[in-house]
């Protein structure tokens, strides 16, 4: 028998629909579409309408703020140089 490892299944799945993407990011549909197309940002479509996993999209926002924070304390580094 082979042994699978245990993965905690969600208790929900939470989609975003493009409207509320366009929301949350200030940006356009095309511009969503041109981030799907490059796999910046992964989506489901079901027949003609795309949907967003909350949780991905949540999962790059903490990502992405955490590069952001990195890079500032790199800016403040080289401006303030520890001696």
């Amino acid at each position: 028998m082979k042994r699978t490892k245990n993965r905690k299944a969600p208790t929900s799945l939470e989609l975003l629909t493009t409207a509320d993407m366009v929301q949350l990011f200030q940006v356009t549909p095309s511009c969503l579409y041109r981030w799907r197309r490059k796999q910046i940002l992964p989506a489901i479509k079901i027949g003609y309408s795309v949907y967003y996993l909350k949780e991905d999209i949540e999962t790059i926002l903490k990502h992405k703020s955490k590069m952001s924070m990195q890079r500032k304390t790199d800016l403040d580094e080289e401006e303030h140089p520890k001696l």
